[in-house]
This record gives structure tokens, sequence and C-alpha cells, in this order.
């Protein structure tokens, strides 16, 4: 912990492909059409980086059951 909160879990396109069993492509369209909030990172890894907040949140507005994200965990 920090400063007493939690820190949030970030997910990469492929936490979010295992989970949901959607292809890559479709990951990223989500967060290029704004859809899912993603931020782009460079580094040793680049990609793209999805809050778990924010995937839970994409998967509530689309009235997806959470079972997979629940699996992932």
């Amino acid at each position: 912990m920090t400063g007493g909160k939690l820190e949030e879990r970030w997910l990469t396109v492929q936490d979010i492909v295992r989970q949901l069993h959607v292809d890559p492509h479709t990951v990223r369209r989500w967060i290029r059409e704004g859809g899912l909030r993603g931020q782009m990172v460079g580094g040793r890894q680049p990609g793209y980086r999805v809050r778990e907040t924010d995937l839970r949140r994409f998967l509530a507005a689309r009235g997806a059951d959470q079972a997979g994200m629940e699996r992932g965990q």
C-alpha cells in the first residue's frame, strides 16, 4: 500500500484476452475507439495498459457477465 490506498492493478492487452477470450485486435479497437480506457506505455514492454476498474466499468456498461474477470483473479 502507498499512502493508505490500495495500488490499482493494471492489465495488459494479453491479460484481457486471457480473461475474456477475445482477440487482441478487439481489445485494442475498444481502446482506440474510446469505449475502454487505456494508456499507451513505452519501456521494455510497450503497449496498452488498462486499469482493472476501467475494464470492470466497461463490461458493466456493455451488460457483460464478469465471470471471466472472477476466473482470471
